[in-house]
């Protein structure tokens, strides 16, 4: 699964020069920076202001407010082992005004009307076809719909594409350029693309498919569980650090390569052996990548995996010492610079550093009601939901007023 957001500066960020002291030279700064790999630094000429986070009321967003106010919410979906798709949720071949994106498990929920066919979804649709389609919780399926809707959707209507911009969706505060805008969330090392060094960091690669697979059969007797995953994500990093003389490996590196892996073990489990979710295979998981469809008799899992199960999943990569990967960069072929970066090695302050790390990716060059709009995503959204399940320390975090630019840099 491709995560993509754009998003504010929060001031409790990492700094580029503070986090990252052996960071080179201003010419890689910008070079990272026209790749979407770190925001690009600018001036800001209104002060910031402190974040004020909501609590949840009942686990649940309160309703939104200002410049929010006409996008609706999700709603908590029945939460059950049960079979997908169900009787109303056939599959359709996309029709000829239908949009398809990058992203495998959203195609597959259009595909079978979890959100809308023709691709143009909403906040809280995505949201909810999330929790009804794979089972994920409600406040990682708001969550990550709230990422998708910085990543290129309307931030007043709520609307977004699963694809590129399309007419279907208002460009009421900037331009609404889709899903596929993966630019602030584009990281090298991914499993199913190139690195942006290489050209097309688009497309599906057959070859890295096929890789996944062997490591599977060789790793973890055909099935696609983390341990197999950790393994490939290693290989993966140590084939970049050799080949691609640009590679970086920062915090949105670490957060992002382990989240896109983690998800498919739990999002596509087998439940061969009872209620409890199973490690999936082989038939589980390629009709997902290959066919953007649910494979034969598939159940859904009953207990949902939230925003705490990422956390746990974070915590169980960074800390397998055996598939580590070293925080760094590459300043040509053959030097690879490593730098210090605080991991977490718990599930609270893994889930804080989710947070710090997803929602610091800049808010490109948008100015005053955008930024503004961004910041309430932030903090009517996001904040919330890992205020809830991390008690987060959000005194140090800021978010820019109506006008404002960005207020920290981060990696």
């Amino acid at each position: 699964m491709k995560l993509t957001a754009t998003l504010l500066a929060l001031a409790a960020g990492l700094q580029v020069t503070s986090a990252f002291p052996h960071f080179a030279t201003e010419e890689n700064y910008q070079k990272l920076a026209a790749r979407g790999m770190v925001k690009q630094r600018a001036p800001s000429n209104n002060p910031a202001r402190k974040l004020e986070v909501r609590d949840l009321i009942g686990g649940l967003l309160q309703p939104l407010t200002g410049v929010l106010a006409a996008i609706d919410l999700p709603t908590p979906q029945n939460q059950v082992l049960e079979l997908v798709p169900d009787a109303a949720h056939p599959y359709k071949a996309p029709g000829p005004t239908d949009i398809r994106g990058l992203c495998p498990t959203m195609n597959t929920m259009a595909n079978h009307g979890y959100i809308s066919r023709n691709g143009i979804t909403t906040f809280a649709e995505a949201a909810n076809g999330c929790q009804q389609a794979y089972g994920f919780g409600y406040d990682l399926c708001t969550f990550l719909s709230a990422l998708g809707l910085l990543a290129g959707g309307d931030l007043v209507t709520g609307k977004m594409s699963i694809s590129g911009p399309d007419a279907r969706v208002p460009n009421t505060l900037g331009p609404a350029k889709g899903l596929d805008n993966h630019g602030p969330f584009e990281i090298d090392g991914s499993m199913s693309r190139n690195d942006t060094y290489f050209g097309d960091n688009h497309s599906f690669l057959m070859e890295r498919w096929n890789t996944i697979r062997d490591f599977a059969k060789k790793y973890d007797n055909g099935n696609f569980g983390n341990a197999m995953w950790k393994k490939e994500r290693k290989a993966t990093y140590d084939k970049a650090v050799a080949t691609n003389p640009e590679f970086y490996a920062g915090a949105k590196y670490i957060a992002v390569s382990i989240a896109e892996r983690a998800f498919i073990p739990r999002a596509l489990p087998t439940f061969k052996g009872g209620p409890s979710p199973g490690i999936p295979d082989a038939f589980n998981v390629e009709p997902f990548f290959l066919n953007e469809t649910f494979p034969a008799n598939w159940f859904k899992r009953g207990d949902p995996y939230g925003l705490v199960g990422l956390a746990g999943d974070v915590v169980d990569y960074v800390t397998d010492l055996d598939t580590f990967t070293k925080p760094g960069q590459n300043q040509g072929i053959g030097n690879f610079v490593p730098f210090s970066l605080d991991l977490p090695t718990e599930p609270y302050a893994a889930g804080c550093f989710l947070f710090t790390t997803l929602a610091d990716v800049g808010a490109g060059g948008l100015e005053g009601e955008a930024v503004h709009a961004i910041g309430q995503v932030v903090e009517q959204i996001m904040a919330p939901l890992f205020k809830g399940a991390f008690n987060c320390d959000f005194s140090g975090t800021n978010t820019p007023s109506s006008g404002s630019g960005s207020g920290v840099n981060g990696g």
